[in-house]
């Protein structure tokens, strides 16, 4: 049983198509008595025990074939989000392998990881090997992909059942993040690799990692050891990007070119790399002794990508890279997780379920993934210093190559200044061309001086940002848990200067916020500063006190003074927020395999939830089109469907010369009269106007939908807009007679553009779906 749907296309006619595609079609109708569709969400059949069993297992097998890349700082593979028990073998689709050593094995759940690491020696607290050290990648793995597991904690915060969006799912890991940031080149080479390997789902999420904001707010004090004074700080690491010029690169088909390791860095938007809490200096005592696996591949065949086997059912490949330097402890020279932040990102997106999870206490339950079926595969790109430009694009390489499904990467923050200056979209758009969708998280900047603080823009990623959707701790009382003495100012929330201080304990108490989700101060904001007429950010998704899997290589709060080792930790960021968007995607391409990347982009965000401009001062700049609901989103009954020619003729159309645009797509492609195409005619599920303060503008946007529903069906559209904003659109009724049928329409802005954001919709109505596209007017 489920949610009631809301037509004959998604009730009867699946509950059918799920009986025909496990029994075939003369049984399937021989055993069907009835499909609920008024109230509730269900079937009934008459079915042997044998055929129930079948069907029973066939979703979790279809959702299991589905690999989501991690490009991350890596991910702890012994956390129980990524057990792969009652996993079978990869699926033959994927093509990519597994660096594994001494310290480090992927399994059917972890598929493959590599690590990424073109610039410099590797320093503790990185591990030189696709092992998370600092928590990160490991949170984002389990966000999007974790299966269950039941209770779930941080010291008894967030109790209960933790799982990833798709636990079924498999886990391709790309470290390419370490504590000095994430180069552009190892964004690019991961890419690369995440493309070939054959993932469906590319998921990079934020370089900032937001521990519980103490501001205004009333938080548990949890303690286990000493708190240093600066709990909850943030780090000044930098990130470097690729500078277009500084590319020596030959023109070879299918082949993503690395940056120039040696570019001079810009500072990141917001605090730290991928799965950074550290700063380097706090792990200098940090003593590690790894060995280097068997199969490292060192500095005399110029290789710097360390290839690991012996994968289980759930890590079905795990890989390290590290193109420059030597790897330092507390790094490991493998692909285990030495920070936590690919462990907790991996858990996020396809952790398995585990029972009882909690951060002492906090966040107690069952954790899971977003698709706990699926498998991982690991690309260790990051590291204590940061991910390398060079170790990013190598772990896109391999991650293609290997055949995930799906590429996510919490990596963000970055200042590039064109689309071919990004590593990201680089690898984004290789992935693109080969049927992987890539999640990027958006980035923790919130709102900068310059307004626009959404960096990774390129439109062929999806970008989420990050929203509240649990109780804000505000004016609420709750426990406060000791373990040892507090320093006075810890937390400043404990003045006494007594060796044993005393806590008055009140009860715990629950509150639901009446204005969630709405979306966080620290989350990046649009307007996009390379392509003023795309709406950035995508959409939001949750990011906020996530609890998910954790590194066993770092502490709580990555402190020197802090001695707590814990499986599951809770951290907010972008970097949370996009494993949870790669773990929707994977949901949704498990019910539709053959989609494009385009069209599962386009299901997410027309299925998106209406967010309100009275707690989003910033509007569409904030949460793009709407809070994430992936339940909608595997049956939007239309798509806005895009292939790599579309992506061309837009960034011909940028004015990009023949140069720029093949540092981009990697092959000989020209730009041409026939294949220059305006912003306006981009097939993209939003509509973007931007004008001078006090201009009059009107725009023509051309686009075409794609019919993913029912066979026979008449969509109407829908207009909501205020006043100073006119949205005209021909024609108005959209016929369709067979499922892929396409139909092609005019949308006509036209907007008096004052000091703020004019917001509007359009809606696609056939009495059971409703694809939504926002319409935003704004002064440049």
């Amino acid at each position: 049983m489920g949610d009631r749907p809301k037509g004959e296309f998604s009730a009867t006619a699946q509950h059918m198509s799920m009986l025909q595609a496990t029994l075939g079609s003369k049984r399937a109708s021989e055993s069907w008595l009835y499909s609920y569709k008024r109230s509730f969400n269900g079937f009934v059949a008459k079915l042997t025990l044998e055929e129930k069993t079948k069907i029973a297992t066939e979703r979790r097998k279809t959702e299991s074939d589905v690999i989501v890349g991690m490009l991350d700082s890596g991910i702890w593979p012994e956390s129980p989000s990524f057990d792969d028990k009652d996993f079978g073998p990869p699926p033959t689709k994927w093509k990519g392998s597994c660096q594994s050593s001494s310290n480090f094995t992927c399994n059917n759940k972890i598929i493959g990881a590599k690590y990424y690491h073109s610039e410099g020696p590797i320093n503790p607290p990185s591990i030189p090997s696709p092992r998370d050290s600092g928590g990160h990648g490991s949170h984002t793995a389990s966000t999007a992909a974790g299966g269950l597991v039941y209770g779930a904690n941080l010291y008894g915060l967030g109790a209960g059942t933790a799982r990833g969006a798709v636990p079924s799912a498999r886990i391709a890991v790309y470290k390419i993040c370490w504590s000095g940031g994430c180069s552009d080149a190892d964004i690019l080479a991961a890419f690369d690799d995440a493309i070939a390997d054959g993932v469906d789902i590319i998921s990079i999420s934020g370089i900032s990692v937001n521990k519980f904001v103490l501001e205004n707010e009333s938080y548990p004090l949890v303690y286990g050891g000493n708190v240093p004074n600066t709990a909850g700080g943030y780090d000044n690491s930098t990130s470097r990007y690729c500078v277009a010029d500084s590319l020596d690169r030959k023109l070879v088909e299918g082949t993503i070119v690395l940056c120039d390791g040696l570019n001079s860095a810009e500072p990141t938007a917001a605090a730290g790399a991928a799965g950074t809490i550290m700063h380097d200096d706090y792990f200098t005592d940090f003593a590690f002794s790894f060995p280097l696996p068997a199969s490292y591949l060192g500095d005399d065949d110029g290789s710097k990508v360390y290839n690991y086997i012996n994968g289980t059912s759930k890590i079905i490949g795990a890989r390290y890279y590290h193109s420059e330097g030597n790897v330092t402890p507390p790094d490991f020279p493998s692909p285990r997780d030495s920070e936590g932040h690919g462990s907790h990102t991996a858990s996020t997106a396809a952790g398995g379920v585990v029972y009882g999870a909690n951060l002492y206490g906090l966040g107690a339950g069952t954790a899971r993934g977003g698709v706990p079926s699926a498998r991982i595969a690991v690309y260790k790109i990051c590291w204590s210093d940061g991910c390398s430009d060079a170790d990013i694009l190598a772990a896109f390489d391999d991650a293609i190559a290997d055949g995930v499904d799906i590429i996510s990467i919490s990596v963000g923050g970055f200042f590039p200044s064109d689309y071919f200056g990004d590593p990201i979209a680089i690898g984004a758009f290789h992935a693109m061309k080969n049927g992987v969708l890539t999640s990027n998280s958006a980035g923790n900047s919130g709102r900068t001086l310059q307004r626009s603080s959404t960096f990774r823009l390129g439109p062929f990623r999806l970008l989420p940002g990050v929203s509240v959707n649990t109780f804000v701790l505000e004016n609420e009382s709750y426990p406060l848990v000791y373990g040892g003495n507090v320093p006075n100012t810890a937390g400043g929330y404990d003045n006494s200067t007594s060796s044993k201080p005393t806590a008055t304990i009140f009860k715990s108490v629950e509150a639901n916020e009446t204005l969630a989700p709405f979306v966080v101060s620290f989350s990046s904001r649009g307007p996009n500063p390379i392509t003023a007429d795309i709406l950035k950010p995508d959409l939001t998704a949750p990011g906020v006190d996530i609890l998910a899997a954790w590194s066993e290589a770092t502490t709580v709060t990555g402190f020197p003074e802090d001695s707590r080792v814990v499986p599951y930790n809770i951290i907010s960021g972008t970097s949370m927020s996009c494993p949870h968007a790669s773990g929707a995607a994977a949901y949704v391409k498990s019910f539709n395999p053959t989609w494009s990347p385009s069209a599962v982009k386009s299901a997410l965000m027309t299925t998106a939830a209406p967010m309100s401009v009275a707690t989003n001062t910033d509007a569409e700049f904030a949460y793009g089109s709407g809070h994430i609901d992936p339940l909608k989103a595997k049956s939007p009954g239309l798509v806005y469907d895009m292939e790599e020619a579309d992506y061309v003729s837009f960034l011909c159309g940028q004015g990009y010369s023949n140069k720029n645009l093949q540092l981009i797509t990697g092959d000989n492609t020209t730009c041409t009269a026939s294949n220059n195409a305006t912003v306006y005619d981009l097939n993209y599920p939003s509509f973007t106007l931007s004008a001078a303060s006090g201009a009059s503008v009107s725009r023509v946007f051309h686009r075409t939908v794609t019919n993913v529903g029912s066979a026979s069906s008449t969509y109407r559209a829908a207009v909501i807009a205020p006043e100073e904003l006119s949205i005209q659109v021909q024609p108005g009724i959209l016929s369709f007679t067979s499922v892929g049928e396409k139909q092609s329409f005019a949308v006509t802005v036209t907007a008096s553009v004052g000091d703020s954001v004019l917001s509007g919709s359009l809606v696609w109505d056939d009495g059971e779906n409703k694809v939504r596209s926002p319409v935003v007017a704004y002064a440049a």
